[in-house]
Parts: C-alpha cells; structure tokens; sequence
C-alpha cells in the first residue's frame, strides 16, 4: 500500500464515513490508514445507557489521544441511574471533558435529568450546538443552568422538552452569556416560556436562522413576539402552524403571527398539513404579509392527507408573481402523500403546476417527494 499516495487513500477513506465496520477495517490495515479512519469512526459517539459512558471512559483512559477526534456526543437513555451508579457517572466526568477539546456538537435524548445527570452534562466545553429532545428536567431554572454552561452556543434545537416546575431564578453568571444563531423549538415544547426567557436574557441579537411549530394559540402568539423582536437579523425561516384543536375546518393565520417585520428574508420554508375536510387559509394569508423583497428561495412542504385544494392557490400564485420578489430564484413543494389519498407524485406534481401556471411559465417551480 506504500505506493497509494496518502492524498488518495484519505479520499478513498472519506468515501466511507458512515461505515464503522469499514473504517475499523481500515484502520487496522496500515498505519497510513489510520489517522483518518480515526477522524470518522470517533467523529460522533453514541452514550446508550451507563455501560457505554462508562466504557467509553475506560477507552479514552488507555488512549487518551482519541479524544481529539470526538466532535459529537450523543447522551440518550442515561437514565434510571441507581446510587450505587452515581459514582460511576460523576468520577471519570472530568477526564472525559478534559480529552475532548473538539467536541462541538451535544446531543442528549430520552433523558429524566436528575441531578447525577445535569453534573455530567452542566461541564464548561467548546460545544457551540446543542440538542435537547425529549428531555425532562426538575424545573425550568435547571435548564437553564444547562444552557448557561455551553457560552459558546451558537445553535439550540429543543424538541419534546418539558419541566415539572417553573421554578426560574435569575443570577449573575461567570461565563458570558449564550448569543444565538440558530434556533429550533419543535413540537411539545413550552415556546412561551423559552423565547420569554431569550429575549429577556438578550440571547438572540444575532439570531439568523429560526424554526418554530405552532401547536396553540399561546405558541403561535410568543413565536410572533419573537419575530417581531427579530426583524431584519431573521434571514432563514422554517415556520409549522398545526394547532392540536381547531373549532372550525378551516385553519387560519393568528392574528398575533406574523412575518412582515422579517423584511430581509433570504428562504422560507412552511410546513403545512392538509387533513381530510380541513383547508389551511393559513399558508397563503402568511405569505401575503411577506414584505422581504429580497427573498430567494420559498419552500413549501404539503404532507397530503385530504384535498390538494385546501390550499389558496389563486391567493398564492397572486402573491408570489408580484414584481416586487423580482429575486425571488425557485418555489419548492415538497410532498409527503397519504396513501389513502389514492394519487401519485406525479398525479399530485402535475395538479400543483395546473393550479400556478403563471409561476410555472417563469420556471422557478420544483416539486419534489
């Protein structure tokens, strides 16, 4: 193999970063191979129940120097942990941080975060995103001492997070406080609470990219708020309305969500569910608001479970071949059909592009499933 040039086996090696069984292969095979079999194989740890924690810092006690390789770790099921299990969580904690200087991605799922657990997790580190889903804390304040323990933050994606108490106290904190880019809040998550908390805490000046789902009314009215509070920072928005309730079989736009103080839009993105017997006013009432003249791209995902025509196509095509979104590059569909629809891809592609003939004549529409 000494007469591969490095250069090339690094590419051939690159080929297989998402094969374990490959690169552990790979790496037993000369020592050229090795450094980057190294970079992908420990490039994301999985942290599956005590065993694996425990496991993995037994490996990086007896080769310290894989450490540097890690760049994700992935914390999910930590939890029952038994008091005789506490020492074996809390003791090699601080050599793990230690020999993990790369790490920038936090994942943590599926976790009741008790206190053993917030020790391990509540380490000062280089991360700059975290992902919290599915996760129960104590109360509020107890996420809160989490996101203050990552400054470095850049990216938040919480979904499926919840607290048993509200408890929140304020604090002077040592590290400087978490400035924001991305921010993800999915279903099941106290929206009111979290974005009150970020705008309170100037955490989102520099917020560019925002995703939100909308399940109530309550949601719907703190994402608006957060909007109106972002302005022209917003560039890339990703924006779900589906409330759990609704008295009527049409879904409208809330009064209090709006997108026409994000006037420098670049995308965006709208996620709309069309049930059976249901229309979704919704879609085309907030894209009438948008104002971002500049905007290029606008993606719209249909998941199709009831009639195509629930959405406003007349109200759509009039908005969007407006000269004023002259930048205005491509409008996608993504589709995501029901079976019991009973049409194709095709069958729905070629309905879509019937119902927008003057965007179709300009050749900016996709439709992709």
């Amino acid at each position: 193999m000494s007469s591969v040039p490095p250069e090339l086996s690094d590419y051939i090696i690159d080929f297989l970063y998402d094969d374990p069984r490959a690169l552990a292969a790979c790496s037993l095979v000369c020592r050229d191979f090795l450094p980057t079999a190294r970079f992908h194989y420990f490039s994301s740890i999985p942290l599956y129940g005590i065993r694996r924690y425990v496991s993995f810092a037994k490996l990086l006690e007896g080769s310290p120097a894989l450490g540097r390789y890690v760049r994700e770790v992935n914390i999910r099921s930590l939890t029952p942990i038994r008091p005789g299990e506490v020492p074996l969580v809390e003791k090699p904690l601080p050599n793990i941080v230690a020999l993990l200087p790369q790490m920038k991605t936090l994942d943590m799922s599926s976790l009741d975060v008790s206190n053993a657990v917030k020790t391990v997790l509540t380490q000062a580190t280089p991360v700059t995103e975290l992902r919290v889903q599915y996760c129960v804390f104590p109360s509020f304040d107890d996420f809160v001492e989490l996101f203050y323990s990552y400054p470095r933050i850049e990216e938040l994606t919480l979904r499926g997070v919840s607290w048993r108490s509200l408890f929140h106290h304020s604090r002077d904190h040592i590290t400087p406080a978490p400035q924001l880019r991305k921010l993800a809040l999915g279903r099941d998550v106290d929206a009111k609470t979290i974005i009150d908390f970020m705008i309170d805490g100037n955490h989102i000046p520099h917020l560019e990219t925002l995703s939100a789902c909308c399940i109530c009314d309550e949601d719907a009215a703190a994402v608006g708020a957060l909007l109106d509070t972002l302005g022209s920072s917003l560039k890339h928005l990703e924006l779900e309305w589906n409330p759990l309730h609704s008295a009527t079989n049409a879904l409208f736009l809330p009064s209090g969500l709006s997108i026409q103080a994000c006037d420098n839009l670049e995308t965006l993105f709208l996620r709309c569910v069309i049930t059976v017997g249901h229309s979704i006013p919704w879609a085309s009432s907030l894209l009438a608001d948008l104002r971002a003249t500049a905007i290029k791209k606008i993606s719209i995902e249909i998941r199709l479970l009831g009639d195509l025509d629930a959405v406003n196509w007349t109200s759509l095509q009039r908005t969007l071949i407006d000269a004023k979104f002259g930048c205005l590059q491509s409008v996608t569909f993504k589709l995501k059909i029901w079976s019991g629809v009973g049409l194709t891809a095709p069958e729905v592609e070629g309905m879509i592009r019937e119902r927008i003939p003057l965007l179709e004549r300009k050749g900016i529409v996709h439709v992709t499933s």
